[in-house]
Protein backbone atom coordinates (compact mmCIF):
# COMPACT_ATOMS: atom_id res chain seq x y z
CA UNK A 1 0.00 0.00 0.00
CA UNK A 2 1.32 3.42 -0.96
CA UNK A 3 2.37 5.81 1.80
CA UNK A 4 0.05 8.76 2.38
CA UNK A 5 1.01 11.76 4.47
CA UNK A 6 -2.11 13.80 3.81
CA UNK A 7 -5.38 13.50 5.69
CA UNK A 8 -7.58 11.11 3.75
CA UNK A 9 -11.34 11.64 4.00
CA UNK A 10 -13.93 9.21 2.67
CA UNK A 11 -17.06 10.99 1.47
CA UNK A 12 -20.25 9.02 0.82
CA UNK A 13 -22.98 10.95 -0.99
CA UNK A 14 -26.28 9.12 -0.67
CA UNK A 15 -28.56 8.38 -3.60
CA UNK A 16 -31.24 10.57 -2.00
CA UNK A 17 -28.89 13.57 -2.29
CA UNK A 18 -27.88 13.16 -5.94
CA UNK A 19 -31.25 11.92 -7.28
CA UNK A 20 -34.93 11.94 -6.50
CA UNK A 21 -34.58 8.42 -5.18
CA UNK A 22 -38.14 7.14 -5.62
CA UNK A 23 -38.42 8.25 -9.25
CA UNK A 24 -39.00 5.48 -11.80
CA UNK A 25 -36.43 7.17 -14.06
CA UNK A 26 -33.01 8.68 -13.44
CA UNK A 27 -33.90 12.09 -12.04
CA UNK A 28 -30.75 13.95 -11.03
CA UNK A 29 -30.56 16.87 -8.59
CA UNK A 30 -28.25 18.88 -10.86
CA UNK A 31 -28.32 22.12 -8.87
CA UNK A 32 -27.48 20.23 -5.68
CA UNK A 33 -24.61 18.45 -7.41
CA UNK A 34 -23.27 21.72 -8.81
CA UNK A 35 -23.28 23.23 -5.33
CA UNK A 36 -21.54 20.16 -3.89
CA UNK A 37 -18.91 20.33 -6.64
CA UNK A 38 -18.31 24.02 -5.91
CA UNK A 39 -17.81 23.38 -2.19
CA UNK A 40 -15.52 20.38 -2.69
CA UNK A 41 -13.43 22.30 -5.20
CA UNK A 42 -13.10 25.27 -2.85
CA UNK A 43 -11.91 23.14 0.07
CA UNK A 44 -9.43 21.01 -1.87
CA UNK A 45 -7.92 23.98 -3.70
CA UNK A 46 -7.44 25.94 -0.49
CA UNK A 47 -6.29 23.12 1.79
CA UNK A 48 -3.55 20.95 0.31
CA UNK A 49 -3.48 18.78 3.46
CA UNK A 50 -6.74 17.08 2.57
CA UNK A 51 -7.44 14.29 0.10
CA UNK A 52 -10.89 12.90 -0.70
CA UNK A 53 -12.18 9.56 -1.97
CA UNK A 54 -15.79 9.79 -3.09
CA UNK A 55 -18.46 7.09 -3.14
CA UNK A 56 -22.01 7.82 -4.29
CA UNK A 57 -25.23 5.88 -4.12
CA UNK A 58 -27.30 4.64 -7.05
CA UNK A 59 -30.49 6.43 -6.06
CA UNK A 60 -33.22 6.28 -8.69
CA UNK A 61 -30.75 4.72 -11.16
CA UNK A 62 -30.82 1.44 -9.28
CA UNK A 63 -33.02 1.06 -6.22
CA UNK A 64 -36.42 0.94 -7.93
CA UNK A 65 -35.47 -1.91 -10.29
CA UNK A 66 -33.45 -3.70 -7.60
CA UNK A 67 -36.48 -3.72 -5.31
CA UNK A 68 -38.89 -4.77 -8.09
CA UNK A 69 -36.80 -7.80 -9.07
CA UNK A 70 -35.52 -8.62 -5.57
CA UNK A 71 -31.93 -8.37 -6.75
CA UNK A 72 -30.58 -8.26 -3.21
CA UNK A 73 -30.79 -12.06 -3.44
CA UNK A 74 -28.88 -12.07 -6.70
CA UNK A 75 -29.66 -13.07 -10.28
CA UNK A 76 -29.13 -16.84 -9.99
CA UNK A 77 -29.58 -17.55 -13.70
CA UNK A 78 -33.00 -15.86 -13.94
CA UNK A 79 -33.19 -14.16 -17.36
CA UNK A 80 -35.55 -11.40 -16.22
CA UNK A 81 -33.38 -10.62 -13.22
CA UNK A 82 -30.27 -10.58 -15.41
CA UNK A 83 -31.95 -8.15 -17.79
CA UNK A 84 -32.88 -5.89 -14.86
CA UNK A 85 -29.37 -6.13 -13.36
CA UNK A 86 -27.74 -5.13 -16.64
CA UNK A 87 -30.20 -2.25 -17.03
CA UNK A 88 -29.19 -1.03 -13.58
CA UNK A 89 -25.53 -1.14 -14.59
CA UNK A 90 -26.35 0.92 -17.66
CA UNK A 91 -28.32 3.41 -15.56
CA UNK A 92 -25.57 3.64 -12.94
CA UNK A 93 -22.92 4.44 -15.52
CA UNK A 94 -25.16 7.15 -17.00
CA UNK A 95 -25.64 8.66 -13.53
CA UNK A 96 -21.94 8.40 -12.74
CA UNK A 97 -21.06 10.12 -16.04
CA UNK A 98 -23.35 13.05 -15.15
CA UNK A 99 -21.75 13.36 -11.71
CA UNK A 100 -18.22 13.14 -13.11
CA UNK A 101 -18.97 15.88 -15.66
CA UNK A 102 -20.36 18.23 -13.00
CA UNK A 103 -17.39 17.63 -10.70
CA UNK A 104 -14.92 18.06 -13.58
CA UNK A 105 -16.57 21.33 -14.63
CA UNK A 106 -15.90 22.60 -11.10
CA UNK A 107 -12.19 21.92 -11.55
CA UNK A 108 -11.96 18.70 -9.55
CA UNK A 109 -9.52 16.01 -10.78
CA UNK A 110 -12.05 13.19 -10.50
CA UNK A 111 -11.64 9.76 -12.06
CA UNK A 112 -14.42 7.14 -12.13
CA UNK A 113 -13.46 3.66 -10.96
CA UNK A 114 -16.45 1.68 -12.20
CA UNK A 115 -17.47 -0.60 -9.37
CA UNK A 116 -18.48 -3.50 -11.59
CA UNK A 117 -14.97 -3.57 -13.05
CA UNK A 118 -12.93 -3.35 -9.83
CA UNK A 119 -15.07 -5.30 -7.34
CA UNK A 120 -16.14 -8.96 -7.32
CA UNK A 121 -18.59 -10.48 -4.85
CA UNK A 122 -19.46 -13.87 -3.40
CA UNK A 123 -22.81 -14.61 -1.81
CA UNK A 124 -23.77 -10.94 -1.86
CA UNK A 125 -20.61 -9.77 -0.07
CA UNK A 126 -17.47 -8.10 -1.40
CA UNK A 127 -14.83 -10.76 -2.05
CA UNK A 128 -12.16 -8.89 -4.00
CA UNK A 129 -11.29 -5.25 -4.70
CA UNK A 130 -8.65 -4.06 -7.18
CA UNK A 131 -7.06 -1.59 -4.77
CA UNK A 132 -4.23 -0.90 -7.21
CA UNK A 133 -6.58 1.31 -9.22
CA UNK A 134 -7.48 3.32 -6.10
CA UNK A 135 -3.84 3.68 -5.09
CA UNK A 136 -2.73 4.80 -8.54
CA UNK A 137 -5.52 7.37 -8.76
CA UNK A 138 -4.49 8.85 -5.40
CA UNK A 139 -0.82 8.77 -6.36
CA UNK A 140 -1.61 10.91 -9.40
CA UNK A 141 -3.48 13.44 -7.28
CA UNK A 142 -6.92 12.37 -8.49
CA UNK A 143 -10.18 11.98 -6.59
CA UNK A 144 -11.32 8.36 -7.10
CA UNK A 145 -15.10 8.02 -7.52
CA UNK A 146 -16.96 4.73 -6.97
CA UNK A 147 -20.65 3.94 -6.58
CA UNK A 148 -23.24 1.36 -5.57
CA UNK A 149 -23.66 -1.19 -8.35
CA UNK A 150 -24.68 -4.66 -9.50
CA UNK A 151 -21.40 -6.59 -9.31
CA UNK A 152 -20.53 -10.03 -10.61
CA UNK A 153 -20.94 -12.65 -7.90
CA UNK A 154 -19.30 -16.10 -7.91
CA UNK A 155 -22.35 -17.65 -6.21
CA UNK A 156 -25.29 -15.45 -7.27
CA UNK A 157 -24.32 -14.42 -10.80
CA UNK A 158 -24.70 -10.72 -10.05
CA UNK A 159 -25.66 -9.14 -6.73
CA UNK A 160 -26.09 -5.72 -5.14
CA UNK A 161 -22.85 -4.10 -4.03
CA UNK A 162 -23.92 -1.15 -1.90
CA UNK A 163 -22.08 2.13 -1.57
CA UNK A 164 -21.96 1.60 2.18
CA UNK A 165 -20.18 -1.74 1.73
CA UNK A 166 -17.68 -0.03 -0.54
CA UNK A 167 -17.11 2.70 2.07
CA UNK A 168 -16.47 0.08 4.73
CA UNK A 169 -13.93 -1.76 2.58
CA UNK A 170 -12.13 1.39 1.42
CA UNK A 171 -12.00 2.92 4.89
CA UNK A 172 -10.37 -0.19 6.27
CA UNK A 173 -7.80 -0.49 3.48
CA UNK A 174 -6.99 3.21 3.08
CA UNK A 175 -6.88 3.81 6.83
CA UNK A 176 -8.90 6.99 6.52
CA UNK A 177 -9.14 9.39 9.46
CA UNK A 178 -12.70 10.52 8.77
CA UNK A 179 -15.88 9.36 7.03
CA UNK A 180 -18.63 11.78 6.02
CA UNK A 181 -22.07 10.46 5.15
CA UNK A 182 -24.23 12.95 3.24
CA UNK A 183 -27.91 12.04 3.47
CA UNK A 184 -31.24 13.84 3.08
CA UNK A 185 -31.71 14.40 6.82
CA UNK A 186 -29.78 16.65 9.21
CA UNK A 187 -28.06 13.81 11.05
CA UNK A 188 -28.97 11.06 13.50
CA UNK A 189 -32.13 11.48 15.55
CA UNK A 190 -33.36 9.62 18.59
CA UNK A 191 -36.43 8.69 16.48
CA UNK A 192 -37.21 8.66 12.76
CA UNK A 193 -37.84 12.36 11.94
CA UNK A 194 -40.12 11.38 9.06
CA UNK A 195 -42.44 9.54 11.44
CA UNK A 196 -42.05 11.54 14.67
CA UNK A 197 -42.48 15.33 14.68
CA UNK A 198 -40.64 15.76 17.97
CA UNK A 199 -37.61 13.65 17.08
CA UNK A 200 -34.42 15.13 18.55
CA UNK A 201 -31.26 15.65 16.51
CA UNK A 202 -28.17 14.28 18.27
CA UNK A 203 -25.10 16.48 17.81
CA UNK A 204 -22.70 13.88 19.17
CA UNK A 205 -22.90 10.20 20.06
CA UNK A 206 -20.48 7.30 20.48
CA UNK A 207 -20.59 4.26 18.22
CA UNK A 208 -21.23 1.87 21.17
CA UNK A 209 -24.25 3.94 22.22
CA UNK A 210 -25.57 3.87 18.67
CA UNK A 211 -25.16 0.13 18.32
CA UNK A 212 -26.74 -0.60 21.70
CA UNK A 213 -29.98 1.07 20.60
CA UNK A 214 -30.53 2.53 24.05
CA UNK A 215 -30.42 6.16 22.88
CA UNK A 216 -31.46 5.84 19.25
CA UNK A 217 -34.07 3.90 17.31
CA UNK A 218 -32.16 3.19 14.09
CA UNK A 219 -34.62 2.70 11.29
CA UNK A 220 -34.11 1.80 7.67
CA UNK A 221 -34.26 4.34 4.86
CA UNK A 222 -37.62 6.09 4.54
CA UNK A 223 -37.39 5.92 0.74
CA UNK A 224 -36.91 2.94 -1.55
CA UNK A 225 -33.63 1.36 -0.47
CA UNK A 226 -32.42 -2.21 -0.92
CA UNK A 227 -29.21 -1.66 1.05
CA UNK A 228 -30.46 -1.09 4.60
CA UNK A 229 -30.26 2.68 5.04
CA UNK A 230 -28.77 4.19 8.20
CA UNK A 231 -28.92 0.93 10.14
CA UNK A 232 -26.63 -0.76 7.63
CA UNK A 233 -24.11 2.10 7.76
CA UNK A 234 -23.80 1.77 11.52
CA UNK A 235 -23.69 -2.03 11.42
CA UNK A 236 -20.79 -1.96 8.97
CA UNK A 237 -18.88 0.57 11.08
CA UNK A 238 -19.33 -1.54 14.19
CA UNK A 239 -18.18 -4.71 12.43
CA UNK A 240 -14.97 -3.28 10.98
CA UNK A 241 -13.56 -0.57 13.20
CA UNK A 242 -12.05 -1.39 16.56
CA UNK A 243 -8.77 0.51 16.09
CA UNK A 244 -8.00 4.19 16.63
CA UNK A 245 -7.16 4.86 12.96
CA UNK A 246 -10.59 6.22 12.13
CA UNK A 247 -11.13 9.19 14.42
CA UNK A 248 -14.67 10.25 13.61
CA UNK A 249 -17.73 9.80 11.43
CA UNK A 250 -20.09 12.60 10.46
CA UNK A 251 -23.68 12.16 9.28
CA UNK A 252 -25.08 15.35 7.76
CA UNK A 253 -27.63 16.77 5.34
CA UNK A 254 -26.13 16.89 1.86
CA UNK A 255 -29.04 18.90 0.47
CA UNK A 256 -28.18 21.98 2.54
CA UNK A 257 -25.87 24.57 1.04
CA UNK A 258 -22.55 24.87 2.87
CA UNK A 259 -22.65 21.52 4.67
CA UNK A 260 -19.98 19.84 2.55
CA UNK A 261 -17.61 22.75 3.02
CA UNK A 262 -18.25 22.83 6.76
CA UNK A 263 -17.88 19.08 7.31
CA UNK A 264 -14.62 18.95 5.36
CA UNK A 265 -13.27 21.94 7.31
CA UNK A 266 -14.07 20.40 10.71
CA UNK A 267 -16.92 22.81 11.45
CA UNK A 268 -19.78 21.41 13.51
CA UNK A 269 -22.53 20.08 11.28
CA UNK A 270 -24.96 17.17 11.58
CA UNK A 271 -24.12 14.37 14.00
CA UNK A 272 -20.59 13.49 15.06
CA UNK A 273 -20.05 9.80 15.82
CA UNK A 274 -17.02 9.09 17.98
CA UNK A 275 -15.45 5.62 17.88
Amino acid sequence: MAKRKKELILLKIGGSVITYKNSAKIKVRRKVLQQIAKELSHVLKNDSSKRVVLVHGAGSAGHVLARKYDLKKGVNGDKQKLKAALKIRENNQKLNAIIIKILTNAGLPVVPLHTGSVIAQSGGEIEDVNYDMVDMALKEGCVPVMYGEMAFDSKLGLSVCSGDEIVSQLADYLRVSKIIYASDIDGIYDLDPYKHRHAKLLQKISLPDLVSGNLVDLGESHSIDVTGGLFNKIRLLDERFSSNILKQVVVMNGLKKGNFKKSLQEDSVGTLITL
